[in-house]
């Protein structure tokens, strides 16, 4: 039951990164659509952090056991729970300091 949600929490996060090419975003109270526009916005901001994530959880998926993926798992989550914060913050923290 674990590895069946690991892995359907997996490829939730990496369909999100590809659909996360397609959505708008906010410029100046105005939402761009343009696709090479949000594309370009995309990769420059948010594009690292979710692929580094999302090819984590692939290579751990891919080698399954060990004490290296068991300590990788551990730290993983650790510091997947400090940068979710972090994201957070830098994601919402313009729209905190603007009220």
């Amino acid at each position: 039951l674990w590895q069946v949600m690991e892995v359907l929490a997996t490829m939730t996060w990496t369909v999100d990164l590809l659909l996360s090419f397609f959505k708008g975003y906010e410029v100046c109270g105005d939402v761009e659509m343009n696709p090479s526009a949000i594309m370009r916005h995309y990769v420059r901001t948010w594009f690292c952090f979710d692929f580094s994530i999302v090819s984590m959880d692939w290579f751990l998926f891919v080698v399954q056991s060990g004490d290296m993926v068991d300590w990788l798992r551990f730290t993983r989550f650790r510091r997947a729970v400090r940068l979710l914060r972090l994201a957070r913050l830098f994601k919402h923290g313009g729209r905190i300091l603007q009220l």
